[in-house]
């Protein structure tokens, strides 16, 4: 029997180490189709199904498969895709082994974002006010407070798409060794790391206004609407995060994972 090991991803379906005997035996059973995606020690990274030779009947003998040497056995390269991509595989905690990242680390680290973003804000908003004064455009009519409101607005929207897009976490993740990863293992391509910010921003924006709004003297009836509709999000986020996967509501919208990085 050859000493090859093969992993497979179609569709939902994912495994893998395989001999290439149970490769041959997947794809008659259907289980492997020439849509789905293989990998082995032997090549660079995951290759289209239809590509190998032999699998689904072809006979280039130049191209056959190759025994690797024993113990060759390796962790499968994250297998690329896009937002679009039909073909998902399962879980990358459990595909993968990653580990999903602890709520505390999680908690702390929106923390340590939530003051970077305080410091960012009072930077950005104060010059603005600076270039505004310069301008002579400081009148009765530009409220300090609107101002540093509004790029308040804009950084939580704008901080977690442009760090987790460049290096897969925020500031905060980093510093805790926790990454945001895709359904392959990767970091996610920027159309959901821009859903899983929308989702939480209005949350954290939401609670935040909800919050403001008590230590002023209770809930008036223009922030009803924001509180009835983020505090369950956040209830629901804080919830889902001790169950399986440990992904907040944010997550489960962007379809990423947040795991511990090794």
């Amino acid at each position: 029997m050859s000493r090859t090991v093969w992993f497979f991803a179609d569709g939902e379906r994912a495994g893998g180490p395989v001999t290439w005997d149970a490769l041959l035996a997947a794809a008659r059973r259907g289980e492997v189709t020439p849509k789905g995606r293989v990998w082995t020690p032997a090549v660079d990274g995951w290759v289209p199904a239809r590509d190998v030779p032999w699998l689904f009947g072809t006979s280039d003998a130049t191209l056959a498969p190759t025994d690797v040497a024993e113990g060759g056995l390796a962790v499968p390269p994250p297998l690329k895709g896009t937002i679009f991509a039909r073909s998902r595989p399962a879980s990358p905690v459990k595909r993968l082994g990653l580990v999903p990242a602890a709520p505390w680390h999680r908690a702390l680290a929106l923390a340590i974002d939530l003051v970077v973003l305080f410091v960012l804000t009072l930077a950005i908003g104060g010059s603005f006010l600076w270039a505004l004064q310069r301008a002579g455009l400081n009148g009765p009519e530009v409220e300090q407070s609107d101002i540093f409101g509004l790029a308040a607005v804009v950084l939580l929207l704008l901080y977690p798409v442009a760090t987790e897009s460049y290096w897969g976490a925020s500031l905060g993740k980093r510093i805790l060794k926790c990454q945001v990863v895709d359904a392959f293992g990767e970091t996610p391509f920027a159309t959901r790391i821009v859903i899983r910010s929308l989702v939480r921003g209005l949350g954290v924006l939401g609670l935040l206004v909800s919050g403001a709004t008590i230590a002023d003297g209770g809930i008036r009836s223009a922030n009803v609407a924001w509180f009835v509709g983020t505090v369950p999000v956040f209830v629901f986020s804080a919830v889902s995060m001790w169950l399986r996967d440990r992904r907040a509501l944010h997550d489960l919208a962007g379809g990423t994972w947040v795991v511990r990085r090794r």
